[in-house]
């Protein structure tokens, strides 16, 4: 017999291996690569920022889409699709204990069914009759009549209905997985917070890393601003000055639509955090292309 004890056990101990492992690999990759998992905004980037030149508070609407704090309820790109891709694995599990419970439920109420009108006890007797010259029967008199008799009662068992206990287990189980899918992000941020607390040097390097990341990204952006937005800027406007109702203001370099402002010349929309960093000048005013095929300036103003 299968001792379920000692099954038991077995199973603990193949799980805490595997939270071991996959504790020493995430350190491991903490300890030796600065960019692995480095998306949260702590206090170590805090302090980093107040004593750098540029200040990379407050982010825009995409920086806020990709960093997050560890106690923050939002969640970044990736984090969202790794609750997809989980609580997908889960619903399809939910889906299949859902259509097995009801395939059972089904056909127990089949075979009760059948055990309750299908049992069938049927008799009959046939006369066999053989005569010689004289017309006197020839056979015996056992053998002269047959009785055949068909009875379906043993074919039929009584079902065995699944308890309501067990299908409560099941429910219960599968609803507790497909939560835990939902809310497994938020229990493995604490990974970070705890490998912070350990190696505060370690900590340090990595916001000094993101602090970077973050303004070569914006800077990088910022840079190429007037390339990205000029060939759906001037369609756009021209849209928005026939349809305002169709359009809602946002800003052009992140999205936002808190605290914009619109520039007097091409109509395009900022807000108030990408027009600081731009240093409060329109990127696609600046640009000689658009100013030229806007007629702000005269196509034969070659240096201008």
């Amino acid at each position: 017999s299968l001792d379920w004890v000692a099954l038991g056990d077995y199973l603990k101990l193949i799980t805490m291996l595997m939270v071991y492992v996959s504790a020493y690999k995430y350190l491991s990759k903490y300890l030796t690569d600065t960019t692995f998992d480095n998306l949260y905004l702590d206090r170590a980037l805090e302090k980093y920022n107040a004593h750098a030149e540029k200040n990379i508070f407050p982010l825009n609407t995409k920086e806020r889409g990709k960093y997050v704090r560890i106690s923050q309820a939002g969640m970044t790109a990736a984090e969202r699709y790794m609750v997809t891709r989980s609580s997908l694995k889960a619903l399809i599990y939910c889906v299949a204990v859902l259509v097995v419970e009801g395939c059972d439920r089904i056909l127990v109420l089949v075979c009760t069914i059948l055990y309750k009108y299908g049992p069938l006890t049927v008799e009959h007797s046939i006369q066999l009759t053989e005569e010689d010259e004289n017309g006197e029967s020839v056979l015996p008199e056992d053998l002269s009549t047959v009785h055949l008799t068909l009875d379906t009662t043993s074919c039929f068992h009584e079902p065995a209905v699944t308890d309501l206990s067990v299908t409560a287990y099941h429910l219960a189980l599968t609803s507790g997985l497909l939560v835990l899918s939902v809310t497994q992000v938020f229990f493995l941020r604490f990974r970070h917070a705890v490998c912070d607390s350990f190696y505060p040097v370690r900590r340090k390097k990595r916001a000094e890393y993101l602090h970077t990341k973050i303004l070569k990204a914006r800077t990088y952006k910022l840079k190429h601003a007037a390339e990205e937005v000029f060939t759906r800027v001037s369609e756009r406007n021209k849209l928005c000055r026939m349809f305002p109702w169709l359009y809602k203001a946002q800003c052009v370099l992140c999205s936002g639509r808190e605290n914009i402002q619109k520039c007097d010349w091409c109509q395009t929309v900022y807000c108030k955090t990408c027009l600081n960093d731009i240093g409060d000048t329109c990127r696609v005013c600046s640009d000689i292309t658009f100013r030229r095929k806007s007629g702000l300036i005269e196509s034969s103003n070659k240096y201008l």
